[in-house]
């Protein structure tokens, strides 16, 4: 009699394919599919909300440059070097308070972490896990659930993000966060004119919160599919150029 070893294979098979796939081989997918090579070894400008920010990758870090012109007419030029700020307003070095520098940093931060995603994904801070596959528009998508250790996370390390990859290439079609500033909320973007600039994907975003602030982070997916969230407003970077510099 065979049909017992058989059906023993069968299971096997059956549970195997249930198991969910590692949430860091997830990530490395979707950090292949958007070009972290090309990112980390190339000089990165673009334009968002009339500001002109540029990454450049260095042995030491990421060094990050803002600058703009205030409304009093003033070129103000903002750098971010291992994890200090220093800021200049035509020309001239300017001292600031503590509290200052730091929302300054922390309004800088955000910028180029969020372009920053997925790579920075591979930070040690970063605790992952895989949450059940999620439908959205037919497809079924995998997802990443992260938290943050709090040594190493930052002042934001009590945020929570959620990542919908599609399931063929690893593309972040989708991600969900938490967050608390002044207030707590959730938010939800969807992914928008994805173009590939020298092997780097480059994407928008449109930004939604929903109605009822009592949902959980796991629960934005369908309520964006059930077409219940509100479009807040558009995350768009402009006059992106991605330059090589590193071998």
């Amino acid at each position: 009699m065979r049909i017992l070893p058989i059906l023993g294979l069968l299971f096997l098979f059956v549970s195997c394919s249930d198991q969910l796939t590692p949430a860091a081989d997830l990530i490395d997918r979707s950090q292949e599919y958007h070009g972290q090579q090309v990112y980390e070894t190339s000089k990165v400008l673009f334009i968002y909300r009339d500001k002109a920010y540029v990454q450049v990758p260095t042995s030491r870090g990421m060094d990050m440059y803002r600058t703009y012109t205030d409304t009093a007419g003033v070129q103000v030029r903002d750098i971010i070097r291992d994890n200090r700020l220093l800021r200049t307003e035509n020309g001239q070095g300017t001292r600031m308070v503590d509290s200052v520098q730091q929302s300054i940093k922390s309004s800088i931060n955000s910028v180029f972490y969020f372009n920053a995603l997925p790579f920075k994904l591979d930070d040690q801070a970063v605790i992952a896990e895989t949450l059940p596959r999620e439908s959205i528009h037919g497809i079924y998508y995998d997802r990443v659930l992260v938290h943050f250790d709090e040594e190493g996370g930052g002042e934001d390390h009590e945020d929570v993000f959620l990542f919908w990859l599609h399931p063929d290439t690893g593309a972040m079609d989708y991600l969900a966060y938490s967050y608390c500033e002044l207030d707590c909320g959730l938010r939800f973007r969807e992914s928008v004119n994805r173009r590939i600039i020298n092997g780097l994907v480059v994407q928008d975003y449109k930004n939604y919160t929903p109605e009822d602030a009592t949902i959980s982070i796991e629960q934005l997916g369908q309520r964006f599919a059930d077409g219940e969230l509100e479009l807040l407003s558009m995350i768009e970077n402009k006059a992106v150029q991605v330059i090589p510099i590193l071998d």
